[in-house]
């Protein structure tokens, strides 16, 4: 006998087919997997490049970025050029494109080079009285490399001084309308040098003299006449110009033989000679002085000759005062006299004897610009300056 529920049971599994066939019969769509859709395209990539234009040193990296997003342009450091500044970026070499700031957002529209912009460094060159009253000129400024024309000076005074120059330190001297070339910011400082004049008591000539760094030089060629002594070519008026010409022996005030034999054991310390009281004959040493302090050997006889009197235009700036004139020489004995090269070269003695027949001179030449040292037979005849027992005497 069949149980009463499984009729039931049948019926209603029966029902559940019939309505899953009639739902798939209904379906319009067969069954699989579903595609998902298409992803949207990549952004764009640019490339940002840079060059040093110049520059050296490590060059920023090049940085990729997305068209939809900006970048840090490269900072400034890590890289220089010599005697220039940094400024920023440029999209042109030339720097007449678009400028871009460094550590500045950028964000482009295409893949790009800046170029490093470079300004040349300048420099200020200042002027200090250093004691002078007057106008002080005008600051100028130049760019890296090139010259300065430095100030005049003219407007500038100081009493009982001469102005001389311009310097950056107690140890250099660059002339007023001279070309200078800076190299960094600095400050020129006037040079003055102390001036006066004193007569000889002998005979009452007066000498003009000048302070020049640590020594006091008479500004002229002693023109002493005394025994040994002539003018060149025997004519007074040269004289009157360049003052006399001596023999060694007879500037140093010693007998004629010291001309030809050593007299060393006879010459003091500040050896007066024929120069007035309180003068004496300039050592080999002192001339040396002088010439170190107005700018060594190569441009010393520029700064001392004078301004005028040099054979074919070979004058001096005269820097100082020393008013250096072209006396020429005579000849010794031993060379059979007679005179030579007024005008164009000036001879001058030094204390210091080298031998028994030679003594140290200096001279200076109208086509050349330096001054010379030699030792030249005693018997010849130079000029004379004598130089002050002190520098500052009351």
């Amino acid at each position: 006998m069949m149980p009463e529920f499984l009729p039931k049971m049948l019926i209603r599994a029966a029902v559940i087919a019939v309505s899953s066939l009639a739902l798939l019969s209904n379906c319009n769509e067969p069954f699989g997997p579903v595609e998902p859709p298409a992803p949207p395209p990549p952004p764009l990539a640019y490339t940002i490049s840079y060059n040093l234009n110049g520059g050296s040193g490590t060059r920023p990296v090049s940085q990729r970025v997305s068209s939809e997003s900006c970048v840090t342009i490269a900072s400034d450091s890590g890289f220089t050029r010599n005697r220039y500044n940094f400024v920023d970026w440029n999209t042109n070499s030339s720097g007449t494109g678009s400028n871009y700031n460094a550590d500045s957002a950028f964000c482009p529209s295409s893949s790009i080079t800046l170029y490093a912009v470079w300004t040349p460094v300048t420099y200020t060159v200042t002027y200090d009285a250093n004691g002078g009253s007057g106008t002080t000129p005008a600051s100028q400024t130049v760019i890296n490399e090139n010259s300065v024309t430095l100030a005049s000076g003219s407007e500038l005074t100081k009493n009982g001084y001469a102005f001389a120059g311009w310097s950056t330190d107690s140890s250099t001297h660059n002339s007023a309308g001279g070309s200078f070339t800076p190299t960094a910011n600095i400050t020129m400082y006037a040079i003055w040098y102390e001036y006066g004049t004193f007569a000889d008591e002998r005979d009452q000539t007066s000498y003009k003299w000048v302070t020049i760094g640590t020594q006091t030089w008479m500004a002229a060629n002693l023109n002493y006449d005394t025994s040994g002594s002539v003018c060149y070519n025997n004519a007074p008026d040269n004289c009157a110009t360049y003052g006399r010409l001596y023999d060694w022996a007879t500037v140093m005030g010693l007998p004629s033989s010291c001309n030809s034999s050593t007299c060393a054991s006879q010459v003091q310390s500040k050896h007066q000679g024929i120069c007035p009281n309180g003068w004496h004959i300039p050592s080999d040493a002192e001339w040396t002085t002088l010439e170190t302090f107005v700018g060594g050997s190569s441009t010393a006889g520029t700064k001392l000759k004078s301004k005028g009197g040099w054979y074919n235009n070979g004058n001096g700036t005269d820097d100082y005062d020393f008013s250096a004139l072209p006396g020429g020489y005579g000849y010794g004995y031993n060379y059979g006299g007679g005179f030579d090269v007024a005008g164009g070269i000036g001879y001058w003695w030094s204390a210091t004897e080298l031998g028994a027949s030679d003594a140290w001179g200096w001279y200076m030449y109208y086509d050349f610009g330096n001054v010379y040292r030699s030792y030249n037979y005693k018997t010849h005849l130079f000029s004379l300056r004598c130089l002050r027992d002190c520098a500052s005497c009351d």
